[in-house]
């Protein structure tokens, strides 16, 4: 659309001065903070094909950027896309390194889906364990022990005091 230069700034003001960076995915910009790719890249894999967003997070990680949150979206990712052993790998390190709820409820989750149950079991058992002496808020404790219990039963296992 043409439009004269002084309607456009006028338009672009009142907008305050909105902008749009449009990257390749395996390029990430270097000039963003942190939170702001963080988000950009969450946003992205939601609607991306799997491909595409193990790429930016690929890329974001290679870049140096330490994340909880792309090691997440990484392996979410991943098993999007059929590579269940690489996003255990990640889930399993997650949960060795930080104690990672989330990425322990996938990892159990996963681990049922390969047919090792009795692991699932296991993996589900500590985290309930972990849940309660977890700092995390209530609503995602409440949402963990939800899921964690689903999948106990799925196995017809219980968990050992």
């Amino acid at each position: 659309q043409r439009m004269p230069a002084y309607t456009f700034n006028k338009t672009w003001e009142r907008s305050g001065y909105w902008a749009m960076i449009v990257s390749s995915p395996e390029h990430i910009p270097d000039f963003l903070p942190k939170p702001v790719l963080i988000q950009a890249l969450v946003k992205f894999e939601r609607n991306a094909p799997g491909d595409l967003a193990v790429s930016a997070y690929s890329s974001a990680l290679a870049a140096g950027l330490k994340s909880p949150v792309l090691q997440m979206g990484l392996a979410n990712s991943l098993e999007k896309r059929g590579d269940l052993d690489q996003a255990i790998d990640i889930w399993r390190g997650l949960m060795q390194k930080e104690q990672n709820l989330p990425a322990g409820v996938n990892l159990a989750f996963a681990l049922g889906k390969q047919g090792k149950t009795a692991e699932a079991l296991a993996t589900a058992c500590s985290l309930l364990k972990l849940v309660n002496q977890s700092e995390e808020p209530p609503a995602l404790r409440s949402l963990v022990q939800e899921n964690l219990m689903a999948l106990i039963a799925s196995t017809d296992g219980q968990c050992t005091p």
